[in-house]
């Protein structure tokens, strides 16, 4: 039978209204911390079409019975841009995409004035936390003018019509120090992930029109480093290249700080690399560092971005005997091994495309710990 899809298109509160199996195409995109999306195409004159709502979920389903995977849903996207196009061969189609719910928090400006405690500045606070308030404050009914952003965010009580909740704050994640020029709240939450967060977020549906964000300590899935190995040997790994560039390594850092001439202040680190046969130095500006401590994280920041680190760098491929969405996830982490040297990633975006004629599809990218 081999792997089969279907496409269910719901209203907004996740009621489904039809079923498709005749789809000319339909390809799925994940991402951790991103909202993905999901594209459909059909016939011009398919009559699905009508049940199609802004902001309806259109909800992709796969199952590979042979290989032991039931119905799971893919993704779900919520319909937003619709296309009508004539092809050369004067074929007309029609082609809905939807980005993922975590679109949603792109909906909405962090709009509190600068230099606001807990609202656009914190200083050593835990990740989990700061993305929390962000939402909080700009997403629920805590989005008021009252509570002192420019403007009140809810329509009648709703965010465009869906409710966001935020799951109860375990202050999670590492300390940070960041700042918030009124971005919008999706864009500011992955600037914090940027700065090393600790964790991963998403934002899930609960049911009917309400979604809850969450933060998830270490990362998104689950820890299979120990059980899931890309290998060569395993005929899941293609093209593997291993590279080293130790020429842009530094393995020393004079830090310079505050005041002028001879009496800036001066702090030298070495990095784990350093030795007297790897003594290549760098200079690192820390003016903005008000103390040897400031001055020292400086050094030592600069010395672990300039460290030489084996990079590995390959297709990941399917096999019978490990295979992506039933022995590992989106967000899991797993291990790789080649040229002696082991490696662990997180399974960092899947994406999925499907015609009847070409049958199934599938990409993995793996982001580096």
């Amino acid at each position: 039978m081999g792997v089969q899809y279907r496409v269910d298109l719901c209203n907004a509160a996740g009621a489904k209204i039809d079923e498709l199996t005749d789809v000319r195409r339909l390809a799925v995109a994940k991402q951790v911390t991103a909202p993905g999306r999901v594209e459909i195409e059909l016939a011009a004159q398919h009559r699905a079409i009508a049940n199609l709502v802004d902001k309806g979920r259109i909800e992709v389903w796969r199952r590979w019975p042979e290989m032991g995977i039931d119905w799971y849903r893919v993704h779900a996207g919520l319909f937003r841009d619709p296309t009508w196009e004539t092809l050369q061969d004067e074929t007309r189609i029609f082609t809905a995409v939807g980005p993922g719910p975590l679109s949603m928090l792109g909906w909405s400006v962090n709009a509190y004035a600068a230099g606001t405690a807990g609202k656009t500045t914190w200083s050593n606070v835990r990740a989990e936390t700061m993305m929390k308030q962000l939402v909080t404050n700009n997403c629920t009914s805590s989005a008021t003018t009252g509570n002192g952003r420019d403007r009140t965010r809810l329509s009648g009580g709703t965010l465009s019509g869906f409710t966001i909740t935020v799951q109860a704050d375990a202050a999670g994640g590492n300390l940070l120090t960041f700042d918030s020029q009124r971005g919008m709240v999706l864009n500011e939450l992955q600037n914090i992930w940027d700065r090393g967060a600790g964790g991963d977020f998403d934002l899930v549906w609960v049911s009917g029109t309400t979604y809850e964000f969450r933060f998830y300590p270490g990362q998104l899935g689950t820890d299979r480093s120990a059980s899931v190995t890309f290998a060569e040997t395993f005929g899941t790994m293609g093209r593997p290249k291993l590279a080293i560039p130790r020429s842009s390594e530094r393995t020393v850092a004079i830090a310079a700080g505050q005041g002028q001439k001879d009496r800036r202040a001066i702090r030298v680190r070495t990095g784990a690399n350093y030795s007297t046969a790897n003594d290549i130095e760098t200079l690192v500006d820390g003016r903005n560092s008000a103390t040897n401590a400031a001055l020292d994280a400086a050094g030592d920041a600069a010395l672990s971005k300039a460290r030489a680190r084996a990079a590995l760098t390959f297709t990941p491929l399917q096999t019978p005997a490990r295979l992506l969405d039933r022995d590992y996830f989106l967000g899991d982490k797993v291990a790789s091994a080649y040229a002696g040297q082991t490696f662990t990633h997180q399974v960092w975006a899947t994406a999925y495309t499907f015609t009847p004629r070409d049958g199934e599809q599938i990409a993995i990218t793996l982001r580096d710990y």
